[in-house]
């Protein structure tokens, strides 16, 4: 049949005038040479890639010639060329050499996220259908694989329009990779996105404004089970899924009862994930309204579950500072979001007693230096008191005495330049005498941290590197 169609083909595209007999006669050969590897007992994917390869630069070639045809139709004959069989052959065996790879390697991820990219790219009825049927066969093959789930509720969601078919995808996902932080927070996103779209652009007459009308949403369990039932029957035939199942988090409850419910569920299923709590963090603080006490209980929270990590603190330190806007805050809001971040170093040393927990402490404030233009004299203080920390708590060994090192910089204010961008040499000597005397103080094996932060502050002037050296 493979073969019939390839003739048909190409005796259409001969027909039509898009390639000439000689032309057509180098196609077939070329076929036949990677149909002749494919034959091959020892089959590896680069015989299948390499064909596709091929079919794909063929079609590209194929719609350049269709678009100077259809000029030419179009301006001398006043009329337009006819749909025909050499039309839709090469889409359709791309799609077979997929198909042959994908049964021979259904194993390789790799293999099955290029054939589904293959097929979104395109937009017909019958490349849909090949699409809806390789999400479910490659997540029934490799359940245990998030992206999948994943890939699958999003094209529903965003391609095919289909909110019902996506959390069913989702639903299934964290039943089998309920440890996944990506799925939770894709999860999570989703129903958000779709929470926004279900936001009248108008108000309804007699309710209040902000008033949330619904979708096209099933309500009937029969026709929401018909309409999915092919879904549901290759995901799981034993299943006795429900749409009230998959609503556990949805509409019905809204904003953020819902970012809740999906918190709660999350953290019992991922308690010791410092990273998935920032990722919750960072939705709240992208504009959910009514955020503030949840966020509270977030940070309450993590404080209880990650006190003993020195990244927690500091990541919450910056939090409250937030370095990449520094910059662009008026004069004098700085100091109080630094003050706040020294503050929860300093709470942080009280329960986490280590280098690690200082260094941080001292590259927050030399970051701090390096983006502001302004309070540069009270981030220096505040420098000198963490290093007199520092040796109170036995982080620095000997007779170091941080008063008399940091002396030029306690007696007074740094010079005009550092109110520039660029700190004046007498700045950049006081920061060097700072750091001068704890580095040489430490020994190699507890100051490398320390070294590289140095290294990376004084970059932009050598030669104060250098006599550190």
């Amino acid at each position: 049949m493979e073969a019939e169609a390839m003739v048909d083909e190409l005796e259409d595209l001969e027909k039509r005038g898009l390639f000439t007999n000689r032309e057509i006669k180098e196609i077939s050969k070329q076929r036949e040479r990677f149909e002749y590897k494919l034959l091959q007992p020892e089959k590896k994917p680069e015989d299948y890639l390499d064909y596709i390869e091929y079919e794909t630069n063929f079609e590209k070639y194929l719609q350049l010639r269709k678009r100077v045809l259809e000029k030419y139709f179009k301006k001398k004959m006043k009329m337009k060329m006819k749909i025909s069989i050499s039309d839709f052959a090469s889409v359709n065996r791309i799609t077979g050499i997929y198909k042959r790879l994908l049964s021979r390697f259904e194993g390789d991820i790799d293999l099955w996220f290029r054939y589904l990219e293959f097929c979104k790219a395109r937009r017909n009825e019958k490349t849909k259908m090949n699409m809806k049927e390789a999400l479910v066969k490659c997540v029934r093959l490799h359940p245990k694989v998030p992206r999948f789930w994943i890939y699958a509720a999003n094209w529903e969601f965003g391609h095919n329009l289909n909110i019902e078919a996506a959390r069913v995808f989702m639903y299934f996902g964290l039943r089998f990779c309920p440890t996944s932080e990506d799925l939770w927070i894709a999860y999570l996103r989703m129903e958000l996105t779709y929470l926004n779209k279900l936001k009248a652009p108008k108000v309804a007459p007699g309710k209040n404004e902000g008033t949330l009308i619904r979708c096209r949403i099933i309500t009937d369990e029969k026709q929401w089970r018909d309409e999915n039932k092919d879904l549901l029957m290759f995901l799981d035939d034993n299943s006795e899924v429900s749409k009230k199942q998959l609503y556990m988090f949805t509409v019905a409850e809204r904003g953020m009862p819902f970012f809740q419910t999906v918190y709660r569920d999350a953290v019992e299923a991922l308690p010791s994930s410092f990273r998935l709590r920032k990722r919750f963090v960072e939705i709240l603080d992208e504009g959910l309204a009514n955020s503030e006490e949840m966020h509270k209980k977030i940070i309450k929270d993590m404080k209880g579950d990650f006190a003993t990590k020195p990244e927690f603190w500091d990541w919450f330190a910056r939090l409250e500072c937030d370095l990449q806007n520094i910059q662009e805050t008026r004069e004098g809001v700085i100091l109080p979001q630094v003050q706040n971040a020294v503050q929860i170093y300093d709470e942080a040393l009280e329960v986490v007693h280590s280098v690690t927990m200082f260094n941080m402490s001292v590259q927050f404030l030399m970051d701090v230096i390096a983006k502001t233009k302004r309070d540069s004299n009270y981030i220096l203080d505040l420098l000198k008191v963490q290093y007199g920390k520092a040796e109170t708590m036995g982080f620095i060994t000997g007779d170091l005495d941080c008063q008399h090192i940091s002396e030029k910089i306690c007696k007074g204010k740094l010079t005009e330049s550092a109110q520039s961008s660029i700190p004046s040499d007498a700045d950049l000597l006081a920061i060097f005498e700072l750091l001068e005397g704890i580095l040489k103080k430490l020994p190699i094996s507890k100051s490398l941290s320390l070294w590289k932060m140095v290294s990376s502050f004084t970059a932009p002037w050598p030669r104060f590197l250098q006599k550190l050296h």
